[in-house]
């Protein structure tokens, strides 16, 4: 299912200025399975896939933003068929498709605060001040393992996990930086013409 909700309403804000702030609220959840047996065919596999998204807004002008989101495939290993993780769109302070396996799980949050609450200057319901934290976790299965099973935790340390702050809109352009913390590095800039999730 799929529901999620622009709320525009107009406030006072911090500083008793009239304003008016855009924010979604509501939820979408996916659950997919792809068989991939065909008769004839020298392989096959199972694809599962579930993903959950929520938006809440915590006060106005305030919200966070949830995606969990889960990938397993069993069988052969054909590349085209493996998870990834790294890149703008799942841990962005790692390179595009850095982490590979067949096993994975993946957590963004997003904190958004409307820079309308601060000044009344930006004149624009939608522009957020994002404050981004992302953990992963890839695993390789071998076959005949439950779709649950391959992940190998050791412990905290043994999840992704990066940060970051950014600029944009509700339903738009972002522009923003990530940091890693299992090794210090340099950010990563990122640069989006649509939201993650």
């Amino acid at each position: 299912n799929r529901i999620r909700i622009k709320r525009h309403c107009a406030i006072t804000n911090i500083f008793g200025d009239s304003v008016e702030i855009e924010q979604l609220k509501g939820r979408s959840n996916l659950f997919q399975i792809e068989l991939g047996h065909m008769r004839g065919s020298d392989f096959g596999f199972n694809r599962y896939l579930l993903d959950s998204r929520e938006f809440t807004p915590i006060l106005h002008g305030l919200s966070i933003d949830t995606r969990f989101r889960f990938e397993a495939t069993s069988g052969d290993m054909l590349a085209q068929k493996m998870e990834f993780l790294g890149g703008p769109n799942s841990l962005p302070a790692f390179y595009q498709n850095s982490i590979e396996g067949n096993r994975m799980l993946l957590l963004n949050t997003e904190v958004r605060l409307s820079l309308n609450m601060l000044s009344s200057f930006f004149r624009s319901p939608d522009f957020n001040l994002i404050i981004y934290n992302d953990f992963g976790k890839m695993g390789l299965a071998s076959d005949g393992e439950s779709i649950l099973q391959g992940f190998q935790f050791s412990g905290a340390s043994s999840i992704l996990y990066n940060y970051g702050i950014g600029l944009g809109w509700t339903n738009g352009i972002q522009i923003g930086a990530s940091w890693r913390t299992d090794i210090k590095t340099d950010p990563r800039v990122m640069f989006r013409l649509e939201r993650p999730f």
